[in-house]
């Protein structure tokens, strides 16, 4: 469910424990800035997603130091050539605390049109100026894919995992009536508790949710 390219990576990893994938991007990335960062050399990036990092036109300001959250945006930022990386293991709200308790120097937050947590402002009134700038849109899909409802219907999917508030969310939309009684024969694996709350009223047979939101 997540965007195609990650989609299809965390399928190869979970075909070598024996599953067979359908894959439902649920959003798919559109990235919307144009020309590259122009950013101040004592000025640190703020990653909360890889997509951001990805998002970044050429040439990439690999000079610049790179605040990232979950090992996956670290792995990103590495890969496009940033030296200096540091990864905060949780999620925004420890970020935000990190940051506030750190020697206050001056934050860019790279990040996608929807977001939450309001990073930015929450550090500026810690005293820790942040700018930001929209690198991506992720855009929600509109309708199940033929493949994903004949899964359902005819019992041959056995579990859903997403990764993110907003595509539970979308999953909730886009859940046609005639999947309510085969859902409760399926498993929904969640990667924190808060992607498992939009779906909860769907009636999933178990509900496993992550022991680290990674």
């Amino acid at each position: 469910t997540r965007p195609r390219i990650q989609s299809e990576a965390f399928a190869s990893d979970i075909a070598k424990a024996g599953w067979v994938s359908t894959i439902w991007p649920l959003m798919t990335i559109r990235p919307m800035l144009s020309r590259p960062l122009v950013v101040d050399q004592d000025c640190v990036l703020i990653f909360t997603s890889a997509r951001a990092v990805e998002a970044l036109p050429k040439p990439v300001p690999i000079h610049l130091s790179a605040v990232c959250v979950g090992p996956a945006t670290a792995t990103a930022a590495r890969r496009y050539g940033f030296r200096d990386v540091v990864d905060i293991a949780g999620d925004g709200d420890r970020l935000v605390e990190m940051l506030s308790a750190s020697p206050s120097t001056r934050y860019l937050h790279v990040r996608g049109a929807h977001t939450t947590g309001n990073i930015a402002e929450r550090l500026t009134l810690a005293g820790r100026p942040t700018d930001e700038v929209v690198a991506y849109e992720a855009v929600a899909a509109t309708s199940a894919p033929k493949a994903v409802h004949t899964g359902i219907v005819s019992g041959d999917i056995d579990a859903v995992a997403l990764f993110s508030p907003r595509t539970a969310a979308i999953f909730r939309s886009l859940a046609r009536p005639d999947w309510t009684e085969r859902l409760n024969r399926i498993i929904l694996y969640a990667i924190s508790p808060a992607v498992a709350e939009p779906v909860k009223g769907l009636r999933f047979s178990d509900v496993v949710v992550a022991d680290r939101p990674n």
